[in-house]
């Protein structure tokens, strides 16, 4: 399977909020991005480290931003499963870790609970016996460019403020079942099949 790490202070938050859709469909994004490269269509995807940084949300905002982000990331199909980062805070007795590193965890450093690792304990629960409901299928390919050994021609355009990046979540907030795609499977209509997708969109005549 592939795994994904999602985290919205790689400029994500910075550019539109913490609580903003882009950063709440954040993993979502990484998720749907991931299926673009992978080797077949029946391929899971782990999204394997995801968290709320208070380096980007206060923490009455982290329960909210839990929320909304496994809910997204619930309506990918051919999602694993999602390992919240992390268990618990670390103690500030530990003197060699960057702030953010502090207050990660779904428990304090005493072993109680803190409100956001209620909130994602309710979410599991929830998943755990309507995930499959969920699921959307995906049927629109935000086409991204590759060359010939596959590897994207503008990395730029998947980061935020990319013009691939903002063609997704523009799609997505309007509730268009999107995925992504690459140019070559987008040349291909048995490849756009097998993966259920009937229409394609393109962001390169945004790209300067």
């Amino acid at each position: 399977m592939t795994t994904v790490h999602s985290w919205i202070f790689n400029g994500t938050a910075a550019q539109y909020g913490g609580l903003s859709p882009q950063s709440t469909r954040h993993a979502e994004w990484m998720i749907e991005l991931s299926k673009a490269f992978a080797t077949g269509p029946d391929r899971q995807v782990w999204l394997q480290e995801v968290g709320a940084p208070s380096m980007n949300l206060a923490e009455e905002e982290m329960p909210e931003f839990a929320t909304r982000t496994v809910e997204s990331a619930l309506t990918s199909p051919g999602l694993y499963g999602v390992t919240w980062w992390c268990s618990h805070d670390v103690s500030r007795s530990l003197g060699d870790y960057k702030d953010l590193e502090y207050s990660l965890g779904l428990l304090d450093v005493d072993n109680a609970v803190k409100p956001l690792g209620a909130r994602f304990a309710e979410l599991v629960a929830d998943a755990r016996t309507s995930a499959s409901s969920r699921v959307q299928q995906r049927t629109v390919g935000v086409v991204v460019d590759v060359d010939e050994r596959d590897l994207p021609t503008s990395r730029v355009g998947l980061a935020p403020g990319g013009a691939e990046f903002e063609l997704w979540h523009a799609l997505r907030e309007q509730g268009s079942p999107v995925t992504v795609v690459t140019s070559r499977t987008a040349s291909d209509p048995q490849a756009l099949a097998d993966r259920g997708i009937t229409a394609l969109e393109s962001a390169a005549s945004a790209r300067p």
